[in-house]
């Protein structure tokens, strides 16, 4: 990407996003719900991106046109970033997300991250400390090795990691060993038991699969942090791993940003959505890119200047809206490679 497109405006890019949609024939607010605005999506969005205090995270900038949202500014650290890419995605009437946010950049040697990030999961009540293991790599990569002992403790693990200021990404390679292995039928039965008794959960909206012990929960949700809650339900003894990628946002029927119009959209759609959102990216150059969508899953190939434009062409995928999977098969053209990050 030469320094003209690296410096081109937002509006051009949206502007650029709007003709390439209408080229192809398709609406941009195809797979929305047309009736919602950009400023609604945008005051939506706002309302709910607040920091573990309940403060609003200001630092935050969010812009939004025909249901392309970009999300830009600095996050106070990783889990908050990707809990606001997470905020936009399940906002009513988003095609797609560019997440152009920062964090800040390692201002300590690793020894003294790895420090802090035992001291903040001893804070988050870790008894059995001992059994995590904690590698941190030069900019800021952090591994996490070793067990516990549900689904509940891996997933706090890897999210107060995240809290850590100087974190870049985390992999985890944590193993999940319930103390009591169950069936699988009795504990899908428990967990549907749970869903129904719970009122904050609309129970009938979602599906429950167990097969030897990883859990699957399949339908529709109205927010991140409904989906957040059907996990947490369905973290019952002898459950190994909770899926939840296929439980969808769809916001109720009583809510201002109710959804409208297929539940899922196309693979047309979401192509269309796609390429409107990498055209908008000013850190990806669309036009030697190639976009093939079948069944759901993106397929992109062609070449790229450098590794951040093939990450953030991943990224832009992840973030649009219908997408499950991604393969990507762009090929960097620059000679000298930085190490990738995990996205």
């Amino acid at each position: 990407m030469n320094s003209t497109d690296t410096t081109r405006s937002n509006g051009s890019r949206f502007a650029t996003a709007m003709i390439a949609l209408v080229a192809l024939g398709a609406s941009p607010a195809a797979p929305a719900n047309p009736s919602v605005s950009d400023a609604e999506i945008q005051s939506a969005i706002r309302n709910e991106l607040v920091g573990a205090d309940g403060k609003p995270l200001t630092s935050l900038s969010v812009s939004a046109q025909a249901g392309l949202v970009d999300l830009s500014g600095q996050a106070p650290h990783l889990f908050a970033r990707e809990q606001a890419v997470e905020v936009a995605r399940s906002i009513e009437g988003v095609l797609s997300v560019i997440d152009r946010i920062t964090i800040p950049p390692l201002q300590t040697d690793v020894d003294a991250l790895r420090l802090a990030i035992l001291e903040r999961l001893a804070k988050a009540s870790f008894t059995e400390l001992n059994e995590i293991l904690v590698e941190v790599q030069t900019g800021g990569i952090v591994h996490l090795h070793g067990s516990v002992d549900s689904w509940a403790e891996r997933n706090l693990a890897l999210q107060t990691t995240k809290t850590v200021r100087g974190v870049a990404a985390v992999r985890s390679h944590l193993t999940v060993h319930a103390s009591t292995t169950r069936p699988d039928g009795e504990i899908a039965e428990e967990i549907r038991g749970l869903l129904d008794a719970n009122p904050r959960v609309r129970s009938n909206l979602i599906e429950v699969r167990v097969h030897e012990g990883v859990v699957t929960l399949r339908g529709f949700v109205g927010t991140h942090k409904d989906r957040q809650l059907a996990a947490r339900t369905a973290d019952v003894v002898g459950v190994e791993d909770i899926d939840t990628r296929q439980l969808r946002f769809r916001p109720w029927a009583d809510s201002p940003m109710h959804r409208e119009g297929p539940l899922d959209p196309s693979d047309q759609e979401i192509e269309s959505a796609l390429r409107a959102a990498i055209r908008m990216d000013p850190r990806v150059d669309a036009d030697h890119i190639t976009i093939e969508m079948k069944s759901a899953t993106v397929q992109l190939r062609g070449k790229v200047a450098d590794l951040e434009a093939r990450l953030a062409a991943e990224e832009d995928a992840r973030n649009t809206h219908g997408v499950l999977r991604v393969v990507n098969e762009l090929v960097v053209e620059s000679a000298t490679l930085r190490t990738e990050p995990s996205l």
